[in-house]
């Protein structure tokens, strides 16, 4: 049996793939762009934590409240406090006259910022919503190989389309030290020790 194809079903067909080719290729673009967009969001979060803590390190007030909305919450070893602009500035202040940071060479000053960019490198992005990230990096390695890192987490929000830190989370005792294979939380048994 054979089906023969008219004129008018033949055109149907062929504006009916043309249509899904069409909807497909939209579908890619999109993502794509999607795509795209999440990179440059995430860049975006990698940059502006970079400023905040470059400017606390370096004791440049200016560039460290350039990247915060204020008010800046802060919480270290439990307790939190609400940091205004004046505030701010006088804790990076504070920090470049016990530290280094404010004298360093223009040699050192770099390094400083390379080393830095490589830990930003390395920080965990978390997107929590569209407007909302968290950057988690480590502030100190472990002292020990059986010891964990110190880290810190900056919490940041998209404002006016610029990402901004509103929150830092910090404490001074190192994190534990993670398995390098999780136990699950059913058999209390790690991956590896499970029957296959």
């Amino acid at each position: 049996m054979s089906v023969r194809i008219t004129g008018g079903l033949h055109a149907r067909i062929l504006a009916a793939c043309a249509a899904l080719a069409v909807f497909g290729g939209a579908l890619v673009s999109a993502q794509i762009a999607g795509d795209r967009q999440g990179e440059q969001d995430e860049k975006a979060v990698r940059q502006a934590a970079f400023r905040y803590y470059a400017g606390m390190v370096l004791g440049d007030a200016d560039m460290c409240a350039a990247a915060v909305a204020f008010p800046l919450y802060a919480l270290r070893n439990g307790t939190g406090v609400q940091r205004d602009e004046k505030t701010l500035r006088a804790l990076v202040a504070d920090i470049a006259r016990r530290g280094r940071g404010a004298s360093l060479s223009d040699a050192e000053r770099k390094q400083v910022l390379s080393n830095m960019l490589a830990i930003f490198d390395d920080a965990d992005i978390r997107f929590v919503g569209g407007d909302t990230a968290t950057v988690v990096f480590v502030l100190k390695p472990p002292a020990s190989p059986d010891a964990g890192e110190t880290l810190a987490e900056l919490v940041l929000y998209r404002k006016a389309g610029k990402w901004l830190v509103v929150a830092e989370i910090t404490d001074s005792k190192p994190a534990p030290r993670m398995p390098d294979v999780t136990e699950t939380l059913s058999t209390g048994k790690s991956l590896e020790q499970r029957p296959k």
